[in-house]
């Protein structure tokens, strides 16, 4: 059986994990798209539109990033 302190440690580890979960950003929809050169790079970038956000807030990201966040999103009609 844990002793009080650690159970006190394990709720306060288990509060700010679910808090980092329930304010996670989530994306709406990806409004458009566009390719950024760089030297002898292509970046695909997608611009996402956030939940509770307007769409001047809409950022720009990268696609592979929010293909890693956001594994459910289908990113592959956006091609470079």
């Amino acid at each position: 059986m844990k002793s009080p302190k650690e159970l006190d440690q394990l709720h306060i580890g288990w509060h700010y994990w679910h808090t980092r979960l329930a304010y996670r950003e989530k994306p709406v929809k990806i409004l458009t798209h566009e390719v950024q050169e760089l030297r002898n790079k292509r970046i695909l970038l997608v611009k996402v539109l956030w939940h509770s956000h307007s769409f001047e807030e809409a950022t720009w990201e990268s696609k592979e990033g929010m293909r890693s966040q956001y594994p459910h999103i289908i990113l592959d009609k956006f091609q470079g």
